[in-house]
């Protein structure tokens, strides 16, 4: 294989080279250790028995970094690799390379939303409107899963190719204002509104789930909140002190989904407040006492619940992390849009 080449008659694979301190051009694959001094230290060292140990005396250094690359560059997670001889790592990185280099040639020709990784956590239940005002059985409510949150709202340009891809018929209340928005370009980069839930939103993102493999989904309300407050529970996305140039408030308009960066929380997720409402798949209404490890709400309802407030409100309190709002998941209005969620494990 490319990986190997020959040595006095026998081939070995480029991690035994580096066990035997073989120049780094002959090093496809890169595995870098750096200890806190700067000095760099074989791949042998973290191997016993010829198997990579994470227990490895060296690895029990503090400050002791490992970097593992296939020779296409592709990182790989030291812990994928316990437990592997160096001809598992070879053959292992060469098939990443071959799957990349496949994914890559059947790149998707349509527009994916930009996705932000969140860690599991809490955020308070104080200051939350989840539970109203009787008291909860906890003080925090937690996420137990990371999940992936939409770093701007689905915008008229990603909309406009789904529903032509699938010749995606528009009818009844509010479709003659969705036809439009798509057929105006000058808007691309807005949040697609006029879109409701259980029928333009739900075939959207099973659309992008069908091209892409991937299981996108609307989020939570918990979800939403859990990303505008952050652990911290903020007030707002940004922070504590409200603050009308980060966001777009009281404009009668929607305006770019970057256009106030300064308004993004501390994972760069932005958008979160004004400019449009945001569909969630939570039925509007009080959470169950009990409910505060990835609560889902009511079961069923008549009301969807909607969060982040809109530039035809004035109000601060409607950008807050925590307010709620709600519209029927059937309507279609000029102030409401989506923002995706996606299950990562």
């Amino acid at each position: 294989m490319a990986m190997m080449v020959e040595r006095m008659g026998q081939r070995l694979t480029v991690v035994q080279q580096m066990q035997r301190g073989e120049s780094r051009s002959d090093r496809p694959l890169a595995i870098t250790i750096t200890e806190p001094s700067g000095k760099i230290r074989r791949a042998s060292d973290i191997f016993v028995d010829n198997k990579l140990d994470l227990k490895a005396p060296l690895l029990a250094v503090e400050g002791v970094r490992v970097a593992i690359h296939t020779p296409s560059g592709h990182p790989i997670r030291i812990k994928r690799l316990t437990g592997m001889t160096p001809i598992d790592i070879d053959h292992l990185a060469d098939d990443i390379d071959r799957v990349m280099a496949l994914s890559a040639s059947r790149a998707p020709e349509f527009p994916i939303p930009q996705m932000i990784r969140m860690e599991p956590g809490t955020f308070p239940v104080k200051g939350t409107q989840l539970y109203g005002d009787r008291a909860s059985a906890t003080d925090k409510v937690t996420i137990s899963k990371p999940f992936g949150i939409g770093k701007y709202e689905v915008t008229v340009a990603e909309f406009r190719v789904f529903a032509q891809a699938k010749s995606y018929e528009i009818t009844g209340q509010g479709a003659d204002e969705l036809k439009a928005l798509l057929e105006d370009t000058t808007k691309d980069d807005h949040p697609v509104v006029f879109v409701n839930r259980d029928q333009d939103v739900a075939a959207y993102v099973k659309w992008l789930c069908e091209k892409t493999g991937r299981r996108f989904r609307l989020p939570t309300a918990a979800e939403r909140e859990y990303v505008a407050r952050g652990p911290q529970g903020r007030v707002f996305p940004w922070g504590n002190e409200w603050d009308p140039t980060k966001l777009n408030v009281n404009t009668n308009r929607t305006s770019p989904v970057d256009a106030h960066s300064g308004g993004a929380t501390q994972t760069s997720v932005e958008d979160l407040s004004g400019n449009v409402w945001e569909w969630t798949r939570t039925w509007s209404g009080l959470y169950d006492l009990a409910d505060t490890i990835d609560p889902h709400g009511p079961e069923t309802g008549y009301y969807a619940e909607v969060r982040g407030g809109s530039g035809w409100r004035y109000n601060q309190t409607y950008f807050t992390g925590a307010y709620r709002h709600s519209y029927p998941p059937g309507y279609r209005s000029g102030v409401v849009g989506l923002r995706l969620a996606e299950d990562l494990e």
